[in-house]
C-alpha cells in the first residue's frame, strides 16, 4: 500500500474545503461544531458505559468473595484481595469519568462561543 497521497487527491480536497468555508463560514463553523460535541458527547458515553460495567463486574466479585469466605475460613485472604481489587478499578472507573468529563468541558468551553 502506498505510504504517499496523490498531489491531486491533496489539491482537490484543499480546493473544496476552501470552496466550502468561503461559500457559507456559518455552516461550516456549525458542521465543525456539530462533530466536535459529538465526538464529546461519545467520549462521555463511553466512560460512562465503562464505569457502569466495572460497577456490574464489582458486584459479582463481591457476591463471589462473600461467597467464598462464608464457605471456608482458608478463603478469607484471597477473597479479600478480590474485593480489594475490585473496590480500586471501581475507584479507577469513576476518576476516569470524571477526567472525561472535565475534559469535555474543557473543550467545550474553550468553543469561540464559550460552549
Amino acid at each position: 500500500m502506498p505510504q504517499t497521497v496523490n498531489p491531486q487527491i491533496i489539491d482537490s480536497v484543499q480546493q473544496t474545503q476552501q470552496l466550502v468555508i468561503k461559500a457559507n463560514p456559518q455552516l461550516a463553523s456549525q458542521v465543525v461544531e456539530s462533530h466536535v460535541t459529538q465526538s464529546v458527547g461519545l467520549a462521555i458515553a463511553d466512560a460512562t458505559d465503562y464505569m457502569r460495567n466495572v460497577t456490574a463486574l464489582s458486584t459479582a466479585i463481591t457476591g463471589v468473595a462473600l461467597r467464598k469466605m462464608l464457605e471456608d475460613v482458608s478463603n478469607v485472604p484471597q477473597a479479600q484481595a478480590a474485593l480489594t481489587a475490585s473496590i480500586a478499578a471501581v475507584t479507577s472507573a469513576t476518576s476516569n469519568l470524571e477526567s472525561v468529563g472535565k475534559a469535555a468541558a474543557q473543550v467545550l468551553s474553550a468553543w469561540p462561543d464559550g460552549g
